[in-house]
């Protein structure tokens, strides 16, 4: 395949998003396809093609930010060398004019577009209004957004559930979103692809010393990355130890600030700011920590985790659902909403070591999840779906625009169902993260009896939320016959699913034989009841419950009306505020004896 990426920003320049696409392209690279780079040129006004690295780079005016130039949206210098390279598929990187001259290129050489949405611009936009215009400012661009990755985008890729989320439940789009975490090179990061040397270098550099306890932040020094508060936070982890002492890696608009800030509050021999990084460098910033903590708010995944779970750090992180999907509490990391409670996880680890290894452990089997070959792999089947649209955009034209308009059509209609009537999808757990339902619910088939700890295998209910399921099923028919699931394990399940916002699709069912034994009633009573214990009121109204007759699964056979209406009775005596439904055999011949 022949591949397009387009960006603002790439090497030489240093940010998330560059290591990102310097990982992607070479991660293509390494499956045998081509990959070739659009850019602005931040070191000259000239136009410059790497022969060796495909990288074409367009001369572009200083934008005042950092490095970053503005080029021209149409460079027609660089269309020719462009449409030689008969690019299979563009993925644009970044909005703005390398954004847009990717559009135009898709548009008039028909190449399909795929889009990586990879900032959150709502949290940015102070630095344009300054607290001016607010209200319009985010109406405006929210246009712009849907623009970019609705109108003239063919798919569109989100690193976590919580862009996702901006784009369904705010932004109402229609387009296939696809939520895939953006990977990284972790090896490199790997403890045994570290040379020890290096990192005492760095420590001597520092001048830290072994009883040292280091807490690392790596980011863009501004407002929305809440590094305020480490600081404050740092003036009373000083007075448990001076040996607890945080390192900020990174420069930005408000380093001046912060330096004067720890300057103030006494903590200048406790708090480190080293400035900028090298890129090499980076891996023995990570080595010689303990932990590595965020407050942001803003992030729509934070690679900065990843790599510190790749060096075995334990990242201490905001509860935030951008981190929700790599950090597991209580298994590779600690999460916090106040000072206190970011305070209180800091002392934890200090003071137990033992504890902090076992995190440490963890952070790293979750890191390496975090591939860059998993996230090309996945990426790639974006650009097959994104090549097969085109094509059959070309072969049926307009018949095919008509299609996917009554579709969306469709779906809209099925927004304004009640909530009663909620469309809910469950998928196997390899197909979870695929899904783009919009006006669906995402639910899942099963969850595991344990939220936490080391259970081969097992998909826990916190992961799942990760993902954005809202429903799980427990208490299959199937899973009880042949995975022998007793009533004690699915109460279980139910209590794991609640604590995490999950709602059960509780299953319930006799078998023939109990039936003819005239067993219904004891048999349903004991599952429901053994299925909510401990479960309060409020949290059990939540509880859908799904009557399965299991005599009736797969074979065709289905009760009669008056047999499932008297079921149904027994449910709703017991739990009345609770939606019921059926299962079992139901098909578009007999739905008219059901309804």
């Amino acid at each position: 395949m022949r591949i397009g990426i387009f960006s603002e920003t790439y090497t030489p320049y240093i940010s998330g998003l560059v290591t990102s696409e310097v990982m992607l392209k070479k991660a293509l690279e390494k499956q045998g396809h081509d990959v070739y780079v659009v850019t602005a040129n931040i070191e000259s006004f000239k136009y410059e093609y790497d022969e060796k690295e495909k990288i074409l780079r367009i001369p572009g005016l200083p934008t005042g930010i950092y490095d970053s130039r503005l080029t021209s949206i149409y460079p027609v210098k660089a269309v020719k060398k462009i449409r030689s390279w008969n690019l299979d598929v563009i993925h644009s990187q970044t909005e703005f004019a390398i954004g847009t001259f990717a559009r135009l290129i898709a548009k008039q050489y028909n190449i399909p577009l795929v889009h990586t949405y990879h900032t959150m611009y709502e949290d940015y936009i102070h630095y344009i209004t300054k607290g001016y215009f607010q209200k319009s400012s985010k109406k405006l661009l929210e246009y712009f957004t849907k623009f970019y990755c609705d109108t003239t985008a063919t798919e569109l890729i989100v690193p976590t559930t919580k862009t996702y989320k901006l784009f369904t439940e705010k932004y109402k789009f229609e387009k296939n979103i696809h939520i895939i975490p953006t990977g990284i090179e972790v090896e490199r990061f790997f403890k045994e692809n570290i040379k020890e040397d290096d990192v005492s270098d760095l420590r001597k550099r520092l001048k830290l010393n072994k009883k040292d306890f280091i807490i690392l932040f790596v980011g863009r020094l501004a407002e929305e990355k809440n590094v305020e508060f480490l600081i404050y936070a740092q003036q009373e982890l000083v007075k448990k130890s001076k040996n607890i002492k945080l390192i900020i890696v990174g420069d930005g608009p408000d380093k001046e600030k912060y330096e004067k800030l720890s300057n103030k509050l006494g903590l200048s021999d406790n708090i480190i700011f080293t400035g900028k990084a090298a890129w090499d460098d980076m891996p023995y910033y990570y080595h010689i920590s303990n932990v590595f903590a965020t407050a942001s708010k803003t992030e729509t995944q934070g690679l900065t985790i990843i790599e510190a779970m790749a060096s075995n750090v334990v990242p201490v992180c905001m509860n935030d659902e951008a981190f929700q999907s790599m950090v597991t509490e209580e298994l590779n990391g600690l999460f916090f909403e106040t000072k206190e409670e970011y305070e209180k996880n800091i002392i934890r680890l200090y003071e137990n070591p033992k504890e902090l290894q076992r995190f440490d452990k963890q952070a790293r089997i979750q890191a390496e999840h975090y591939s860059s070959k998993n996230y090309a792999d996945r990426v790639i089947e974006v650009y097959n779906r994104a090549i097969k649209e085109k094509q059959e955009e070309n072969r049926f034209g307009v018949f095919s625009k008509i299609y996917k308009s009554r579709f969306r059509e469709y779906q809209k209609e099925l927004s304004t169902i009640n909530t009663f009537n909620k469309m809910i999808v469950c998928p196997t757990f390899l197909n979870i993260s695929n899904y783009n339902l919009n006006n669906f619910s995402l639910g899942a088939q099963n969850v595991s009896i344990n939220d936490n700890g080391a259970y081969t295998g097992e998909i826990s209910a916190s992961q799942l939320k990760s993902f954005g399921v809202e429903y799980a099923i427990v208490g299959h028919s199937e899973r009880r016959q042949y995975q022998k699931e007793t009533n004690d394990e699915i109460n279980k399940k139910v209590n794991n699913l609640l604590e995490n916002d999950i709602i059960p699709i509780l299953c319930i069912g006799e078998t023939r034989e109990e039936r003819e034994s005239g067993k219904v009633k004891e048999v349903l009573i004991k599952e429901l009841l053994t299925a909510v214990e401990n479960v309060n009121d409020e949290d059990k109204e939540k509880i859908i419950i799904a009557y399965e007759p299991i005599w009736a699964i797969g074979t065709g056979i289905i009760p009669t009306k008056s047999e499932i209406e008297e079921v149904f009775q027994l449910i709703k005596k017991k739990f009345p505020k609770n939606k019921v439904l059926y299962g079992g055999s139901a098909n578009e011949k007999n739905i008219d004896i059901l309804n």
